[in-house]
């Protein structure tokens, strides 16, 4: 599976996550598990970190760009 499958499928918050959670931590163990440990700060950026963050820009894409075109279309805003 591609990386940006992986990350889409566990981006969503589930409907009954409590609140506090939500903003206690934005990622569940199991991505942790599947996309290795959060970068630290002043850690030196890999190349396997460049690689989620391409598979978060396309899975991003993949999902607003319709999503905008269909608003635009219903509304006629150009400004989403």
């Amino acid at each position: 599976m591609q990386s940006w499958m992986v990350i889409r499928q566990m981006a969503v918050i589930s409907e009954n996550s409590p609140l506090s959670s939500i903003f206690k931590q934005f990622y569940s163990e199991e991505l942790v598990a599947k996309l290795g440990s959060p970068r630290c700060n002043g850690e030196p950026v890999t190349q396997h970190l460049i690689t989620i963050a391409v598979g978060s820009q396309i899975a991003l894409e993949t999902v607003l760009v319709p999503l905008v075109t269909y608003l635009h279309q219903k509304t006629g805003e150009n400004i989403l």
